[in-house]
């Protein structure tokens, strides 16, 4: 699983390669996990929360409510169809390029069961119920696909030193009205980075001002 190989990479000592230069997007995504590489510090609005049981995250400043990733964040515990449905009932009409920017994908078998798409088979059923031979949009219910439920795993740095592995999160809440938009992530496992000696998470936290000062290594109430 891709969060295991995450914690085998980022739960021990820090080395030079925990210094990866695609993590400057800030966010990676696989077929069954997104990994959000966030800066902290004076310079960062990213910041710990409850003692460091929750986070304030901002995405991207291109990213808005119509981008295909914000809505697979919000919806990672149980998945989502994409485009949306807005209030009317009606789907919204998005390039292609924004829909099959996505690995998680699903169809149905002759049964009618749901079930994975490779990469490859989403981003071809994507484009080929997106765009028409003239390159115009066709009916945006039939471009509509399923982003198949995933983790969404914290990686998180101060300044410039080496990333320190945080866990994985689920969703708390959104603010749509801010630019970027905001997120509150809660830790999902906050007791267990407290718990383990090898854990750099406490030493991380405390330097972020996310902890009390001489807070340690044991689960808060």
């Amino acid at each position: 699983m891709v969060c295991a190989q995450a914690v085998r990479l980022c739960s021990h000592s820090p080395t030079p390669g925990l210094h990866p230069a695609a993590a400057a997007a800030g966010i990676q995504e696989w077929s069954n996990a997104i990994f959000l590489f966030v800066n902290l510090g004076e310079d960062s609005s990213n910041e710990f929360l409850e003692g460091g049981s929750q986070i304030v995250w901002y995405a991207q400043n291109r990213q808005t409510m119509d981008s295909a990733q914000i809505h697979r964040l919000i919806h990672h515990a149980t998945g989502c169809w994409y485009p949306p449905l807005d209030a009317t009932g009606a789907t919204t009409t998005l390039p292609a390029s924004d829909i099959t920017m996505h690995e998680a994908h699903t169809s149905r078998d002759e049964a009618g069961d749901v079930k994975p798409m490779s990469p490859r088979e989403g981003a071809s059923n994507a484009v080929r119920h997106a765009v028409d031979e003239d390159g115009d949009a066709r009916n945006a219910a039939a471009a509509r696909v399923q982003l198949a439920p995933c983790d969404v795993c914290l990686i998180c740095r101060l300044g410039t030193d080496p990333y320190v592995w945080c866990g994985r999160l689920t969703y708390v809440s959104h603010d749509a009205t801010r630019h970027p938009i905001k997120f509150i992530w809660r830790l999902a496992d906050v007791d267990e980075l407290r718990a383990r000696r090898e854990s750099l998470y406490p030493t991380l936290l405390r330097a972020a001002g996310g902890a009390p000062s001489g807070s340690d290594n044991d689960a808060t109430a």
